[in-house]
């Protein structure tokens, strides 16, 4: 399980930089991408290219269980942080309901 970066540049951050126009979060081209590696790689179960956050997993003997956390501004230290979602993969199940 990875998590989305605290401070790397996002695709939304890159195009914003390159063309020099505000890209929004889960923009069309963010999305394309997105929807391209999960369509080439079955097994990615979460994908987002645009959030900034962290994760925290729980790591037990037959389960792991992964938060995803959001950073609302990552140049704001006082900036709100959300669940942004969750995952947990059981050992010969995979990814089930968390």
């Amino acid at each position: 399980m990875v998590t989305t970066s605290i401070s790397a540049p996002n695709v939304d951050d890159i195009l914003t930089d390159v063309f020099g126009t505000y890209h929004r979060e889960d923009n069309s081209t963010s999305l394309l991408v997105e929807r391209m590696i999960r369509e080439y790689n079955p097994w990615v179960n979460h994908i987002d290219f645009d959030a900034h956050g962290y994760g925290i997993a729980s790591i037990h003997y037959d389960y792991v269980d992964m938060l995803y956390y959001r950073v609302s501004d990552v140049e704001d230290p006082d900036a709100a942080v959300s669940l942004g979602t969750k995952r947990q993969w059981r050992i010969g199940e995979g990814f089930v309901e968390a």
